[in-house]
């Protein structure tokens, strides 16, 4: 994996990938490196948005979050 793609997939050290339809966390958009939720599948990935991470337990299903 290019830098470049790893930049776009993985989130930064205070962000963390929300699903915006079920709550699910991953630092990876993905689902396959780092701390993710499980359950975290292709309908997470395409509904994932980028989220700060202050406040927020990978793992655990979120309810409101402040973009990043």
């Amino acid at each position: 994996m290019t830098p470049e793609q790893r930049e776009k997939r993985m989130a930064p050290a205070d962000g963390i990938w929300v699903c915006a339809a079920c709550g699910k966390t991953a630092e990876d958009r993905y689902g396959i490196e780092g701390v993710h939720s499980p359950g975290w599948d292709e309908s997470c990935m395409l509904k994932a948005v980028l989220c700060k991470r202050h406040g927020i337990v990978p793992g655990s299903r979120i309810t409101n979050a402040d973009p990043y």
